[in-house]
């Protein structure tokens, strides 16, 4: 059958040529489409890492000097009040932990601060530092997952000291080729150098939900001094919508310590989508953009094969007369197209592939303990490679769609009326 085949794409190569360009120019351009695509919905299709789900955020504020409910002999009671109306929250019948965090230092806020740990001269990982506040139901309000079996309780409740640090399952694996953590760190952030002694370890988390997992080390801290966020996690069944408009009509009014006062509260799902609104856009998009694209491409290329497929009545009822199965005519047809579709696929991404080394749109990135972790995308071949097979896959569908059709309905009909016309 490969040889029948073989010898009527060489028969027609002046009708078969145009349809080849074709489909040369189409794996070419829909790669530099589709790629965009492939790579946001694999890193969108990871774990978080932490259960952003019945998560709300409750915003602290605190009254100026000039408002009538301001108390100057309060000012020295901040972080009292602070703690105090973190535990009025947790004890709300709905609420099953409520943590306190330092000001702007959580995941998905806007201040990250960036450290690098070095287990020794080779092995580094840079990430971002978030701490948190000693003695509080922190991993457990984030829903954060432990590493290795472990409890939560296990793997984070041994980091008490200033220079302990929690880190993620990618970090450990960087610095620690051989598994031991118990072993000193040294911990450069900005123009500071310290050491620090893992405690425990965690699952790999995105720091963004459109980005890919990155390295995350927790520090535990003393109180501050002033903060602005509560964090809280609804019991398993509580509305969070429900909650919210009950905390509004209930609570929002009356509920504060010394100088500080509720001033809104949202969940936390919410604030991660605004925050990410543009990179959401973008994504949204891509997916638009490649809809569009493939759509024009089906309509184009179905329709090519589809008019190629049908003037070929003629040369099929020869092949019936003779004795030709319908299994027979329609294995050849869609040999015929697998065939200039994979050879027009090869060409294509050679095509792609020489135009993106030459205008360096990848790089070969060989890991270098910097974030994100490192994944597939972080080798051009490997990533090139991926793309080119969901392509092929897409444009195998598409062109066997343009041929299945028309070759099925041919197939049916009697020599007599296929020779009709001939």
């Amino acid at each position: 059958m490969l040889k029948l085949i073989l010898k009527n794409l060489w028969a027609r190569r002046w009708r078969n040529g145009w349809l080849f360009a074709e489909l040369i120019v189409v794996s070419a351009i829909t790669w530099s489409v589709i790629d965009p695509v492939v790579v946001d919905t694999w890193v969108q299709s990871l774990p978080m890492g932490y259960d952003s789900d019945r998560m709300c955020m409750v915003s602290v504020a605190k009254y100026p000097a000039e408002a009538p409910l301001y108390r100057a002999e309060n000012d020295s009671t901040v972080k009292e009040d602070f703690l105090r109306l973190s535990d009025v929250i947790r004890q709300m019948p709905d609420v099953a932990y409520a943590t306190p965090l330092p000001t702007g230092m959580y995941l998905h806020s806007h201040n990250q601060r960036g450290i690098t740990l070095m287990s020794d001269t080779t092995r580094k990982v840079m990430g971002y530092l978030m701490p948190f506040i000693q003695g509080t139901d922190y991993f457990e309000t984030f829903g954060i997952r432990p590493s290795d079996g472990q409890s939560l309780s296990e793997a984070t409740g041994k980091a008490q000291g200033s220079n302990q640090l929690i880190i993620t399952e990618g970090a450990r694996s960087l610095l620690f080729e051989d598994g031991n953590i118990n072993r000193p760190l040294t911990c450069v952030a900005w123009r500071d150098t310290t050491e620090a002694q893992v405690a425990g370890v965690v699952a790999d988390m995105k720091y963004f939900k459109f980005w890919r997992p990155t390295p995350v080390f927790f520090k535990p801290i003393p109180a501050p001094e002033e903060t602005t966020t509560i964090m809280l996690r609804l019991k398993d069944g509580i509305s969070v919508d429900g909650f919210i408009d009950w905390f509004y009509e209930n609570q929002l009014a009356s509920l504060g310590s010394g100088n500080l006062y509720v001033s809104g509260i949202q969940s936390f799902d919410k604030y991660i989508d605004d925050y990410t609104e543009s990179m959401a856009t973008q994504y949204h998009l891509n997916i638009t953009l490649a809809m569009f694209f493939m759509l024009s491409l089906c309509l184009g290329v179905i329709g090519a094969f589809w008019l190629q497929t049908k003037t070929r009545k003629g040369d099929l009822g020869v092949m019936k007369a003779y004795g030709a199965s319908k299994g027979n005519i329609m294995s050849m047809l869609i040999g015929e197209g697998w065939v200039l579709t994979t050879v027009a696929w090869i060409v294509g991404c050679f095509i792609y592939w020489n135009y993106a080394r030459m205008e360096e749109l990848y790089t070969e990135i060989f890991w270098s303990s910097f974030y994100p972790s490192p994944s597939w995308l972080d080798s051009f071949s490997l990533h090139f490679t991926i793309t080119s097979l969901v392509l092929y896959v897409v444009m195998i569908l598409v062109v066997l769609a343009g041929i299945y059709i028309p070759a099925r309905n041919i197939s049916r009909i009697l020599p007599s009326e296929a020779l009709r016309d001939e």
